[in-house]
């Protein structure tokens, strides 16, 4: 039978048991917040890394139907924005009148 064990979740309770030994030991003189800081760093890094990668998906999404020719309204009276594929390029089509 074998056994596979997350080598980050590993290191994560090493550190942790390293430094509570350490603090019951005396030897090092921390907080208890420094102590337990390999469980809520790595929940901090990992609650970052979503939020960034639901943004990026977010924006890409927006791209994405600006490229396939569908508009996006930001507000209601703004103007659209259409995606040229000849040109490669983003635009805002308007109207040109001469005043007299």
């Amino acid at each position: 039978m074998e056994i596979k064990i997350n080598s980050r979740a590993t290191t994560i309770y090493t550190f942790f048991i390293l430094f509570l030994m350490l603090k019951l030991d005396g030897v090092i003189n921390w907080e208890w917040t420094w102590v337990f800081s390999p469980f809520w760093i790595t929940w901090i890094a990992s609650s970052a890394y979503i939020i960034i990668m639901e943004i990026v998906k977010g924006i890409r999404s927006i791209i994405t139907s600006i490229k396939r020719n569908q508009t996006i309204n930001t507000r209601h009276n703004s103007p659209k924005l259409y995606w040229d594929n000849e040109n490669k390029c983003m635009y805002v089509p308007f109207e040109v009148t001469e005043n007299e």
